[in-house]
């Protein structure tokens, strides 16, 4: 669903099953990637370990954390990393898409 939503929009998507697939599709794209949209709890590699690998060889890259968990670490993140953004499970995608437009803006 959430691919078919930010197709729609005009968004270029690259996914992986597990946070280490998802990181070896990254690796494998071509270009740049503008934005990591990816759940906190992942098998194999945790959201925030994936988020951290592609910053290695991205320091720019943007990141949308989703979570079903009210009280998760995540959404007290860092709060020195701009890039960093949360959204909770459930959302529509009216709200996925706003995040998404949020994350991927300039400045804080």
């Amino acid at each position: 669903l959430l691919k078919t939503v930010l197709q729609k929009k005009g968004y270029t998507v690259i996914c992986g099953v597990d946070g280490e697939d998802g990181y070896l599709a990254a690796k494998e794209s071509h270009g740049s990637i503008d934005l990591l949209l990816t759940d906190v709890v992942l098998p194999r590699l945790s959201g925030k370990a994936l988020y951290k690998r592609l910053r290695s060889h991205s320091p720019h890259l943007r990141v949308l954390f989703m979570s079903g968990y009210a009280d998760n670490d995540i959404s007290r993140q860092d709060p020195g990393d701009a890039n960093a953004h949360f959204i909770s499970k459930p959302f529509d995608p009216a709200a996925l898409l706003a995040k998404v437009a949020k994350a991927l803006s300039p400045g804080p």
